[in-house]
């Protein structure tokens, strides 16, 4: 038997791991496809697999690429962003708009994208060949990378397609809530999201930083939809939340004008963040969110990581159409984090090494240097 294309899948694997995708529902890996032509194309993978027969005249048939982008919950800012970056790099067959085969990436590509955890799920996912990327918080991946906790052997396959975007963590609370600042919450019930989530990596290491644990603050583990739902109702006093502002949830609660966010900085955290390499001083600026000023806080960068093992030309491929001027159109068309992605902020916070890919493409373009 010949072997597979570079990067290529299959049929039958293609199809199965759809229908894994597809059993596991929501709360496991939600797959999105980068638009209806994306879907047409994994259902004619499909189907000249199950109804092809042996013919005279030779037929081409491009082998379906199967590329899985694990994100973060459908109301995060990764979830949108992962729509917007499918339908930039897919290759469906028959695309008219990939005449130009730098606008896209390689033929065949059928990007899923996956409603997922968090950076500590999605990279261990990727590690662990379970999804082929995922987006993932630039500290967390750090922390993978060298093996400290939560990780307990380091991750040194991990490699980086793109730095994306800065997030930033924003505390909610209620609007009459008497908290006035991070210190405050001594004594308080504040969700930190759910352990393996980007948000909870920081959220406690910003506790840890002003003397806060579960021996004198009452933490909880939900996600963050959850969490909003128990601060309305009263069981808990606030929630952590590491995202890219605008972000939906907390949207939904300032536009009723029912929650304020409380500024995250002091001598303390200005310490975390000097000892924090892939920590910054961060603002959230006045008018993100309806009649909430200028708030200070910390962030941290969102990257796009995939394994070392991944195909050179694949992800050569898909750096090049994120990039690709021409497909601008379809970055500012998306969510703010797509509109606000910049080629100069694709090799900045990013704490591991490029995969050869990526790197070969920032190198033609300049971004990176051989020295």
């Amino acid at each position: 038997m010949e072997p597979q294309p570079d990067g290529a899948m299959n049929r039958f694997t293609a199809l199965t791991r759809v229908f894994r995708a597809w059993i596991q529902g929501p709360a496991g890996l939600a797959l999105v496809f980068g638009g209806l032509a994306v879907v047409a194309g994994v259902l004619l993978v499909g189907m000249v697999w199950m109804t092809s027969r042996p013919s005279d005249e030779p037929v081409e048939v491009v082998e379906g690429i199967f590329f899985e982008i694990a994100t973060g919950s459908v109301t995060g800012t990764y979830y949108p962003l992962g729509n917007v970056v499918a339908s930039v790099i897919a290759n469906p067959a028959g695309s008219v708009r990939c005449a130009d085969e730098a606008r896209c990436g390689p033929p065949g590509l059928t990007p899923a994208v996956q409603a997922a955890e968090g950076s500590v799920s999605n990279i261990e996912a990727v590690h662990d060949g379970l999804s082929a990327s995922a987006f993932a918080q630039a500290d967390v991946v750090s922390l993978a990378y060298n093996g400290d906790p939560p990780f307990e052997t380091p991750y040194t396959d991990l490699r980086a397609i793109s730095g994306l975007y800065g997030e930033s963590l924003h505390l909610i609370v209620m609007r009459g809530s008497d908290i006035q600042s991070i210190g405050d919450l001594r004594g308080r019930r504040i969700s930190v999201d759910r352990r393996g989530s980007g948000t909870f990596g920081v959220a406690t290491r910003v506790l840890t930083a002003l003397g806060l644990s579960a021996a004198n603050t009452e933490l909880v583990f939900e996600r963050s939809e959850r969490s909003a739902e128990m601060l309305l109702a009263g069981e808990i006093d606030g929630f952590f939340y590491v995202a890219g502002p605008p972000v939906r949830v907390v949207q939904d609660l300032t536009n009723l004008n029912l929650v304020k966010l409380v500024p995250i900085d002091g001598p303390e955290i200005n310490a975390l963040v000097a000892r924090e390499p892939y920590l910054t001083a961060a603002l959230i600026p006045e008018g993100v969110y309806l009649d909430i000023p200028e708030v200070r806080t910390i962030g941290v960068t969102a990257i796009w990581i995939v394994r070392d093992d991944a195909p050179f030309e694949l992800v050569y491929r898909i750096t090049r159409a994120l990039w690709n001027p021409v497909n601008r159109a379809m970055l500012e068309a998306g969510p703010e984090q797509a509109r606000i992605l910049s080629p100069r902020d694709a090799i900045e916070g990013v704490p591991i090494p490029f995969h050869p890919g990526a790197e070969q493409y920032y190198l033609e373009v300049g971004l990176l240097t051989s020295e």
